[in-house]
């Protein structure tokens, strides 16, 4: 009787917190933007999209590269799109040190003086703002003494500055690097293996950040 109470409790216990990340995530409006300039031939980038379109079917996905070969981006819907989010994730392989130009881009012509912030602050607060990037260089050379010079987290503070000017909250940066370009056939199944790994990181910490909005 002890043992059945015990697993009762524990199943009533389990259900409560699916209910819970089931209901966050109903709750939240999820925005994830892809900044590959190509994503037809990536496999990081592609893999990690998918990923959290699978667990997050509500998700809304922007892929830059398809939607604005052109480079001309339609900012009033792009605005529209930035309003109702709550959380937003840039994903993004890494481009001499930052996000491929179609992203900066966006965020150049989307985010600017008057929509995301003013004078007085920032215009966008209570969104959430999750970084995610990927690199060809292995992570071990991206820190001081190795060839990269420094620490992943140093290059991409342009986009932490970018959320502080605009009252977003940063909740965190998901980095992985290894995506050798001359390798990329051969090291494929690897590579796949390794951006599903990341995504799992990413959705934690996308979870994480839809939890917050039910405190």
């Amino acid at each position: 009787m002890k043992k059945f109470v015990t697993s009762l409790i524990f199943g009533v216990i389990i259900a409560l917190a699916v209910a819970s990340v089931v209901s966050a995530q109903e709750k939240c409006h999820l925005l994830v933007v892809s900044g590959h300039a190509r994503i037809e031939v990536s496999t990081a980038t592609k893999t990690i999209m998918e990923e959290v379109k699978r667990e997050f079917p509500e998700a809304e996905l922007l892929y830059l590269d398809q939607t604005y070969p052109d480079f001309k981006i339609d900012i009033r819907k792009e605005r529209q799109r930035v309003s109702s989010a709550d959380i937003i994730v840039l994903q993004y392989p890494i481009q001499w040190y930052s996000a491929p130009a179609i992203m900066k881009r966006w965020l150049e012509e989307v985010f600017t003086f008057g929509f995301a912030h003013d004078a007085k602050g920032g215009l966008l607060n209570g969104k959430k703002l999750i970084l995610s990037m990927t690199s060809g260089a292995p992570e071990n050379q991206y820190q001081i003494g190795e060839r990269m010079g420094y620490p992943m987290g140093v290059y991409q503070l342009p986009l932490l500055q970018l959320a502080d000017l605009c009252g977003m909250d940063f909740c965190g940066m998901v980095y992985t690097g290894g995506y050798n370009i001359m390798r990329k056939v051969a090291d494929k199944d690897l590579h796949i293996q390794k951006a599903q790994e990341h995504a799992k990181v990413l959705i934690e910490k996308i979870n994480n950040a839809m939890e917050s909005f039910n405190k």
